[in-house]
């Protein structure tokens, strides 16, 4: 993870309009220099094609410049970096240099010149796939036995004191509280996991990639409306070990909670 930092901090006082601004000449960046960049970044940020519509609202169009000093001065302490507010300030960051998102970052990094390397074998990385694969398994057969909710398979693969498994919470929760079933019958609900990338392999923690095409029909188990679910994205898994296990600490969706806007909040 650190080297996707680097390579971030280094691309970002490469880019043009920080080389063409009064940036480009300061040896040494202060507090002054910060707010500069940061008004550099948001007004980019702020027409950039890669943030429109919702996502715009998700991500916001701006970052303060207290936090592109911390960014830069390295002192984003190593749990912050596996937050998600952190990860949507790379996101943006990103976004800033060209790019769709993080993702799309470290995807388009070039080998020969530096690039983030994986460490780990490829056994090694199929088992923390297999881990993320356990979870979206698990999670889909939660949903098929609606009402009824029992977490035990769940949290095989999910921290119970994780941020994503305070969400899971809340989502099932909200599932039964509005009567929402899910329609299995012809396959007409089902998922799909693939192109798998281990983006930071690190000895307590692992990154992990996915592309996830989600399509659930639900329906209320009163009035029998129903409810299309269907989103494609590229979502990022934060596997940690503690304790000697590896277990999903939190995940970056970013079309988290569509559902329970889109649909819920109209029952």
């Amino acid at each position: 993870m650190q080297a996707i930092l680097d390579r971030l901090r280094t691309q970002i006082h490469e880019h043009p309009r920080i080389k063409g601004s009064s940036l480009g000449s300061a040896t040494v960046w202060k507090r002054a220099q910060y707010v500069i960049l940061a008004d550099i970044i948001n007004d980019d940020l702020q027409n950039s094609v890669h943030l429109q519509g919702e996502r715009r609202f998700t991500l916001g169009t701006s970052i303060s410049f207290i936090t592109l000093q911390r960014f830069f001065e390295h002192r984003t302490e190593t749990d912050t970096q596996h937050d998600l507010r952190f990860l949507k300030t790379l996101d943006k960051l990103a976004i800033f240099l060209g790019y769709k998102d993080l993702n799309d970052f470290i995807f388009k990094l070039d080998a020969p010149n530096g690039s983030v390397t994986v460490t780990a074998e490829k056994s090694t990385a199929e088992q923390f796939f297999d881990i993320v694969r356990g979870y979206c398994e698990a999670d889909f057969a939660l949903l098929k036995v609606l009402p009824e909710v029992e977490y035990s398979s769940v949290l095989k693969y999910v921290y119970d004191n994780s941020p994503l498994f305070e969400r899971v919470l809340h989502y099932y929760g909200t599932l039964v509280k509005k009567n929402l079933l899910l329609n299995t019958v012809n396959n007409r609900s089902n998922y799909e996991l693939f192109d798998f990338q281990l983006i930071a392999d690190e000895p307590t923690i692992k990154i992990i990639s996915t592309r996830e095409f989600w399509n659930l029909s639900y329906y209320q188990r009163d009035t029998h409306e129903k409810f299309l679910y269907q989103k494609m994205n590229t979502q990022t898994y934060f596997i940690k070990n503690i304790g000697d296990k590896w277990k999903i600490w939190d995940n970056y969706n970013p079309n988290a909670g569509d559902l329970i806007k889109d649909v819920i909040t109209l029952l």
